[in-house]
């Protein structure tokens, strides 16, 4: 075989997870009342995705999914991965071997597929050739997959080879009019696997990955001492080419932020506002747009979004979709519905989603996260935290307060940065707020928001923010918090070194931090520079679109405890059962 590209599915493949997520699968049906043994489950299900497998278990087995099903079976694979997955059995030594292009193309979910290969080291080596059935119509046995993934990396079928494990992947091979090998080297490849794929129309039936060199031209061997390092450094050395969504206050941060950093290439700063996308761009460099779809057509990567508050689901949906990777800034939507649409986004297009919850990377955070996570302080307790800010920003920063407030605005650093520190996801909130000081402005939101929350590990925190401090306070912004825990505690407050003495006490403020040198200097930046480091190597970055969903769920609920003047549980707002991700 001579093949210009080497398609590679990924469970049963490149991880050993087929066994893993029958034994998983299986055991829920049958908990769930499906008559369905595990030897079936692993030679009728294998290698196809959700959707078609509930389509045979309705025709074969009458039996129809019960509600959640599928999320719970999510959250036990996921949770197996982190623990016990590991890749298939000379899968690097094959890789550093090949001298032909490579993709994977599998049935998983474009999160699942990214956490296998990611738990097991193997994400670099393809990123970002990596394609979910979730980007085309029809799954395995269907050959839209694997034509897709060949048009995408510039190959003819007739010119591809497809590694797969499954019948129905094998299938899809031969209909996309590719040569096959079928793979039976995964733990759950028992007594004659190897004479269905080759019934199934595999050219060739191999047990160790690495004797599918034997089957190539010598052209495509390389010697075992060339790895793929050097091509991946070189490929590293590339700057990710990032467009800004938003050229207000916060978007000048990002391209500032860009700017500094090497492995970025600031390309383009789209707004709806001409002028200011004009200026933004003349004193950055760039290009500029008023038309998203205009930047979602080109060559950008990344995609990081400073608009509002309130419209952050329209861009990011369609960057994501667009197959963009995007950084979203806090909070990533104001309702769970939206986040959900664009956590949604994230698993059908396949890129990278982090939101720059940044209040992480400030230094007296990490530094609080650090004895939290030692376990010096012993199990959380209790805690306060509160974040506020004079009424300068939402009366003479900030031209749409109204459509956000303290609990959109604040709150989500606090929220993120509570839950993060405690380690445990919250339960229950309590909240009450007060209007009447910014309504006397115009400015249709609350005044104040106080709330106490219960988590998973009993502690209880209370979280308070307000957007009515004096202008004549002494900083701007307003920040401390306090953990007790059962061996000891923590306190912090966020305040400047630098104090001036002028017709007021008082801390200079600005929402930029440059050097005298003309450069960006602060933690503010560190979240940009490092989701794109991110979408340069593949890696799942801290901060990720779920947290964004879970926090966006604690502020809902909130608002609705206060409304509603009572105790309100996070899953009214969430809807069912809450899992980890890493998207």
């Amino acid at each position: 075989m001579n093949p210009k590209l080497i398609i590679f599915d990924c469970d049963g493949v490149l991880i050993d997870s087929e066994d893993l997520g029958c034994k998983i699968l299986a055991s829920a049906l049958q908990s769930a009342g499906c008559s369905i043994s595990l030897e079936e489950v692993t030679r009728r299900f294998t290698g196809i995705n959700f959707r078609e497998m509930s389509r045979i278990l309705r025709a074969d087995y009458h039996f129809v999914i019960p509600a959640g099903f599928e999320e719970q079976v999510k959250e036990r694979v996921e949770g197996a991965f982190r623990t016990v997955l590991r890749p298939i059995a000379g899968v690097r030594s094959l890789l550093e071997q090949l001298n032909t292009m490579v993709c994977v193309a599998s049935s998983s979910t474009p999160r699942k597929l990214r956490l296998g290969l990611q738990v097991t080291r193997l994400l670099p080596l393809f990123h970002p050739n990596i394609f979910s059935t979730a980007m085309v119509p029809n799954g395995k046995p269907a050959p839209d997959i694997f034509l897709h993934a060949a048009q995408t990396m510039g190959v003819a079928p007739q010119d591809s080879v497809v590694v797969e494990d499954s019948v129905a992947g094998v299938t899809a091979g031969v209909r996309a009019g590719m040569r096959v090998i079928g793979f039976c080297g995964g733990s759950h490849c028992g007594p004659g696997h190897a004479e269905l794929l080759t019934a199934a129309g595999a050219d060739v039936v191999i047990f160790e990955l690495t004797d599918i060199l034997s089957h190539l031209s010598p052209a495509l061997r390389r010697p075992l001492n060339r790895t793929r390092e050097t091509e991946r450094m070189t490929t590293a050395t590339r700057p990710v080419k990032t467009a800004i969504v938003g050229a207000g206050v916060w978007g000048a941060n990002h391209a500032l932020a860009l700017q500094s950093h090497a492995a970025a290439e600031l390309a383009v700063i789209c707004d709806l506002d001409e002028n200011r996308a004009r200026a933004a761009a003349e004193r950055f460099g760039c290009d500029w747009s008023t038309q998203l779809s205009d930047v979602l057509s080109s060559d950008v990567e990344a995609v990081t979004i400073a608009t509002p508050d309130h419209l952050h689901r329209e861009p990011a949906v369609a960057a994501l979709l667009a197959g963009k990777s995007v950084l979203i800034e806090k909070p990533l939507a104001t309702t769970v519905a939206d986040a959900r649409a664009i956590l949604d986004a994230a698993e059908t297009g396949g890129g990278i989603l982090m939101v720059d919850f940044h209040a992480r990377w400030h230094p007296l955070f990490m530094g609080a996260k650090s004895y939290a996570e030692s376990g010096k302080l012993g199990k959380p307790v209790m805690g306060y935290a509160r974040l506020s800010d004079t009424i300068w920003v939402p009366t003479k920063m900030l031209g749409w307060g109204a459509r956000s407030g303290p609990e959109w605005f604040l709150m989500p650093h606090m929220t993120d940065i509570v839950r993060w520190l405690v380690d445990s996801e919250p339960r229950e909130v309590y909240a009450k707020g007060s209007r009447g000081v910014l309504e006397r402005h115009g400015i249709d939101c609350f005044d104040t928001i106080q709330a106490m929350f219960t988590f998973d590990n009993d502690a209880v925190f209370t979280l308070e923010s307000s957007w009515i401090l004096p202008e004549s306070y002494s900083n701007v912004v307003d920040q401390r918090l306090t953990l007790y825990g059962t061996e000891g505690g923590l306190d912090l407050r966020n305040e400047p070194n630098l104090w001036v003495y002028t017709d007021r006490f008082h801390t200079p403020f600005s929402s930029e931090a440059l050097t005298r040198y003309g450069k960006a200097w602060g933690f503010q930046y560190e979240p940009i520079k490092y989701f794109i480091d991110c979408v340069a190597s593949g890696d799942t970055p801290e901060a990720t679109g779920y947290d964004g969903l879970i926090v966006t769920g604690m502020i809902e609920a909130t608002v609705k405890s206060i409304e509603e003047g009572r105790p309100v549980l996070i899953q009214e707002v969430l809807g069912g059962l809450a899992e980890r991700q890493t998207s």
